[in-house]
């Protein structure tokens, strides 16, 4: 017996068989990372979730037969793993930076290159350790060696193979090293990124302005 080829139709209610299950357990995935993993996009995903049950609910009501009835749930199913996607990509996003711990200090391995000098003073705001010019008025980030610290009131200035050297909060000191980018430093430097807004600048040695 030969098996008349298939139409449109039989193809396109195969794949909305297919599709409307994985959608809805999509869908209720998500509602429940929601409640745990995602908490801060629940709310968003919960609406996503009941907009696009309701676009399957009155696309039920048409009759599977219908070639145009057919299509449109193939094309809400697209939108609705779309909608999920991109509320997921927010989510992390948005998760995916975390803020600068107190007193957190930008390190990297000790560098001896030195291509500019800048004089100022450190200042700590927003959780920022900066660098201000005494002559331009620029905010720089500066990024110590390994091995350096801040307590809150200075910074002790670890320079390998030399005593360690503490600048104080407002002390006006000369900072030499060079300016790099943050995708150059190796480890993840986002929050001062995020947070600080200045460009970061790679200290290689240190003295006092007078």
């Amino acid at each position: 017996m030969v098996r008349p080829p298939r139409t449109f139709c039989d193809w396109s209610t195969s794949i909305v068989a297919i599709s409307l299950p994985a959608l809805r357990a999509s869908a209720g995935l998500h509602r429940a990372k929601a409640s745990s993993e995602l908490a801060g996009c629940g709310a968003e995903m919960a609406r996503n979730s009941a907009i696009i049950e309701r676009l399957f609910q009155s696309q039920e009501r048409l009759g599977a037969v219908d070639v145009a009835a057919v299509v449109s749930r193939n094309l809400i199913v697209t939108v609705g793993f779309m909608v999920t996607a991109l509320s997921l990509w927010s989510c992390a996003e948005v998760r995916g930076v975390r803020p600068l711990r107190p007193l957190e200090l930008a390190t990297a391995p000790y560098s001896e290159v030195v291509t500019a000098v800048h004089s100022g003073s450190l200042m700590y705001e927003g959780g920022c350790l900066l660098f201000r010019d005494e002559r331009s008025r620029t905010r720089l980030m500066p990024v110590w060696p390994t091995g350096s610290s801040f307590n809150g009131e200075a910074v002790t200035f670890h320079q390998p193979g030399k005593a360690d050297q503490p600048i104080v909060i407002a002390q006006e000191f000369v900072m030499s090293g060079h300016p790099v980018l943050w995708n150059e430093l190796p480890g993840d430097y986002r929050p001062f990124h995020q947070q600080c807004g200045a460009e970061p600048f790679l200290v290689s040695r240190v003295r006092p302005a007078n």
